[in-house]
């Protein structure tokens, strides 16, 4: 993460208090790359971060507090550990990590007979991982598992399960030796992103009752984006 915290040290000039911009988060086409920590896996996270649902109940009022009162404007070089140590900015993206996972499905092939849940799967079997499906499990989130609460991932022994009783209920970056290696530069990206946005605008959404519709393919992306209004708060 040593790169990221520049994106919140950055200070361009700024316009004055109350001036409006209105930004589209548009769905990215593949690109090829294996780098699901970049341009992919900002599609969706950028456009999930901004849904109506991640703004409800004064989600945003309490992020910014904990933004401003931690993290200086830019008087002085902010470090990953600053960033690192917000536990509502960490929540609120855990969050958004579990409701919309980059990588909604992938696939694998057993190398030798094995059993799962006491089924025996033979060498050879193609097994498809839902992520999607995995990470609104009631019986391992809750009964609001399709809800977005940040304060799920909030609490002693929940900032990075969330509550759930499995280290395999959340498969965002899959999980065991064959995670994602790009899931710490993909966390520490959306937390200082969070940080940036959030700690200087007020975002509305145009259309706040529009649901997010998501083309799911090997990858993840918003199909007709978001659009979301952008006032400068005063620093």
């Amino acid at each position: 993460m040593s790169r990221a915290p520049r994106l919140i040290e950055q200070q361009p000039e700024a316009p004055k208090d109350g001036v409006e911009m209105e930004v589209l988060v548009l769905g990215m086409p593949r690109t090829g790359t294996n780098l699901l920590g970049s341009k992919e896996l900002s599609n969706l996270t950028v456009a999930g971060t901004l849904t109506s649902s991640s703004w409800a109940n004064g989600i945003q009022s309490r992020l910014r507090k904990e933004i401003r009162t931690n993290l200086p404007s830019s008087t002085r070089a902010i470090t990953a550990a600053e960033v690192d140590s917000l536990p509502y900015l960490n929540a609120f993206c855990n969050e958004v990590f579990r409701l919309y996972p980059p990588v909604p499905s992938i696939v694998r092939e057993t190398r030798i007979d094995t059993c799962l849940d006491g089924t025996f799967i033979p060498k050879g079997t193609t097994l498809l991982i839902l992520a999607g499906a995995t990470n609104l499990d009631k019986e391992r989130w809750g009964p609001d598992a399709e809800d977005f609460n940040p304060d799920r991932w909030m609490g002693e022994g929940r900032a990075n399960s969330g509550g759930s009783d499995s280290s395999y209920a959340n498969l965002s970056f899959l999980t065991g030796p064959r995670g994602y290696i790009e899931q710490s530069f993909a966390k520490s990206e959306l937390l200082c992103l969070v940080a940036v946005l959030v700690g200087r605008f007020n975002i509305e959404l145009q259309d706040p009752n529009k649901k997010l519709e998501i083309v799911r393919a090997i990858s993840a992306s918003p199909s007709d984006g978001v659009i979301a209004r952008f006032t400068w708060l005063e620093v």
